[in-house]
């Protein structure tokens, strides 16, 4: 009978979740498709409320490839589990693309016991952020063959999208690379156009004043 109890508890466990995140050899993962989430009321501000009431939330499974409420002004809060099922990496990048976000706290879980909390977003001035980076990015110690509950938790109004990301750290820093070197590119080719105009512009108003 405990056993039964304990399968039933487990079952109606893992129905919380919209699905489990499973890194394993690839280098990134988007998350959205794996997240549930509610928008909260006054008495789900706080993460030890969201926790110890977790059952009875009404958390709804995102069912889109990407996470976007549109305008809004409040609390929004996320979660997913995490598998690691590779060997050899302990530590990767969670990655939020859009930068407008105001505040995102993360909170890392393993047997409703918390493990990891970091914040980050806009808001949050850029030397206290735990990596320095224009996009809000958290580091999570994950070791192999574990699984791990993670919440987040979005304040903010305006345009709340929430596109996430997690990275192996290594495939995450090749990408930091080569995004800039191509930002600097544009921005190097720009200002050559730029001053390319600027140049023919000079030289049609010399040969203008010599041909007065």
């Amino acid at each position: 009978m405990q056993r039964l109890i304990t399968i039933i508890l487990l079952f109606f466990s893992h129905l919380a979740y919209s699905d489990v995140v499973t890194l394993s050899e690839h280098g990134s993962y988007s998350i959205a498709p794996h997240v549930s989430y509610f928008i909260a009321p006054e008495q789900y501000q706080n993460f030890t409320d969201v926790l110890e009431n977790n059952q009875s939330i009404q958390w709804i499974n995102n069912t889109q490839p990407d996470i976007n409420f549109g305008f809004g002004d409040g609390i929004y809060w996320l979660k997913t589990r995490l598998y690691n099922n590779n060997p050899w990496v302990h530590d990767w990048a969670l990655e939020f693309s859009y930068a407008q976000l105001d505040q995102v706290e993360i909170y890392l879980v393993q047997d409703n016991a918390l493990l990891q909390y970091q914040l980050g977003g806009d808001t949050v001035p850029y030397k206290k952020k735990s990596i320095k980076h224009p996009h809000t990015v958290f580091s999570l110690h994950l070791m192999p063959n574990e699984e791990y509950d993670l919440y987040i938790r979005v304040a903010g109004s305006g345009s709340i999208q929430i596109p996430m990301t997690i990275w192996e750290w290594d495939h995450f820093n090749e990408y930091t690379l080569i995004h800039f070197l191509l930002q600097g590119l544009f921005l190097a080719l720009l200002l050559l156009w730029r001053c390319t105009i600027l140049w023919f512009g000079l030289l049609n108003a010399k040969l203008f004043i010599l041909t007065m």
